[in-house]
């Protein structure tokens, strides 16, 4: 049916999701039903406690695997691949010819999970742990403390999961982390790690960073790109909100409240190219102002009172707001 010395991955992978689901494939060689996002025997290797899950990819929006135990990932067709100890290329065909075989179709089943989970959030749930001089060091330096934290809803956390999956990672002084609690959401922040382990997320535009600690009105907001800004921000006297980066807009509806409830609303993002394109970006959209730290200092007011303390902070912010 299919010429395997022609065989291209993208096409074989189209052919395969005409005739058949993600779902099922997973479900047909592991021989039996699974419920997504949740732990399971692995199928991979003996496994004596379950550390092995099936979830929904927040960034592709498909189905991929988890072994927790060996740390290997993938999609349905690195499953068959790590399952037959086969290549990539091996694994597609393996796919094609059980579908061509009849073995291998889609079910009803399979269709309606599959459409299901492409309308489910990602769900993250935390185990929050005590506060520890482990996060004094951190949070201190930028003069944010315990009562602050708690204020904005930011704790420490000892495990996080994924979908029902337990994450492979553990709080340690070299690596802690924190869950920022907005609304029904979470945002996991692990400041030491590496740039792509740093974030994890499954808030959308409408979670606005700081909004839930406004007060009703007043004659200034500021609008800036992260919470940790939006908390020294409050250190210093001034309210703010933040959207989840600075290439996110904060939706029309809201912003409509917000100038309902304030008098002026300023856009100050960090000062590199891409936060000057990002505040122009928002404050274009909605006639606001933009202020930013002179390009010779730290890029944003949490480095800065970093490294010039909080007095120095607030003479900033007042020459810049004039």
């Amino acid at each position: 049916m299919y010429d395997t010395r022609l065989i291209d991955e993208d096409t074989a992978l189209q052919t395969i999701l005409e005739h058949t689901t993600e779902y099922d494939i997973y479900s047909y060689y592991i021989g039996n039903k699974f419920d997504i996002g949740r732990i399971m025997t692995s199928p991979l290797h003996i496994d004596n406690h379950p550390s092995f899950g099936i979830y929904k990819s927040s960034r592709y929006g498909n189905l991929m695997f988890k072994d927790h135990s060996t740390g290997v990932s993938g999609d349905c067709i690195m499953f068959v691949s790590k399952l037959f100890k086969i290549s990539r290329r091996e694994a597609l065909i393996k796919i094609l010819s059980d579908i061509s075989n009849k073995d291998l179709t889609y079910s009803t089943e399979g269709i309606t999970i599959q459409e299901d989970y492409k309308t489910v959030s990602t769900v993250i749930s935390v185990k929050k742990k005590p506060f520890c001089k482990i996060d004094d060091d951190y949070w201190n330096q930028f003069s944010l403390f315990r009562d602050d934290l708690r204020h904005f809803s930011v704790f420490p956390i000892c495990e996080y999961w994924i979908n029902g999956i337990v994450q492979s990672w553990s709080y340690k002084q070299t690596n802690p982390g924190y869950c920022y609690e907005i609304y029904n959401k979470y945002k996991i922040y692990k400041p030491l790690a590496n740039k792509s382990e740093k974030w994890i997320s499954n808030c959308g535009s409408y979670d606005i960073q700081g909004y839930e600690q406004l007060s009703m009105n007043g004659d200034l907001l500021i609008i800036t790109k992260a919470l940790k800004d939006v908390m020294v921000l409050y250190k210093l006297g001034y309210q703010a909100i933040a959207p989840q980066g600075e290439n996110h807009n904060i939706p029309e509806k809201i912003m409509s409240v917000l100038k309902d409830r304030f008098t002026k609303i300023v856009v100050f993002y960090d000062n590199d190219k891409a936060g000057i394109n990002g505040a122009n970006k928002i404050a274009n959209k909605f006639e606001l102002q933009t202020i930013s730290i002179p390009q010779e200092y730290p890029k944003d007011i949490s480095d800065y009172t970093k490294e010039y303390g909080l007095d120095n902070s607030k003479e900033l912010l007042n020459n810049l707001l004039k």
